[in-house]
């Protein structure tokens, strides 16, 4: 998902790496406010300082497909 290879994932990229994935992954591409309220959450929880409030890094996307989930 992350297209720029700059080891950091923005909720655009997470988006549109959803979308890619094709139909098997349609329900999650779906659930914008889902996906919003997870990305904010992974922010919460591992609170890594150096990617700002726009990315999530390694450790805090584990976060976000677990709170996804």
């Amino acid at each position: 998902m992350d297209i720029n290879n700059n080891k950091y994932i923005s909720l655009a990229e997470i988006d549109k790496g959803f979308l890619d994935m094709g139909k098997p992954m349609e329900i999650v591409y779906k659930a914008k406010l889902p996906m919003m309220k997870a990305f904010i959450a992974s922010k919460q929880i591992y609170a890594s300082s150096e990617v700002g409030d726009a990315y999530i890094d390694r450790n805090e996307f584990r976060f976000f497909l677990l709170y996804l989930r």
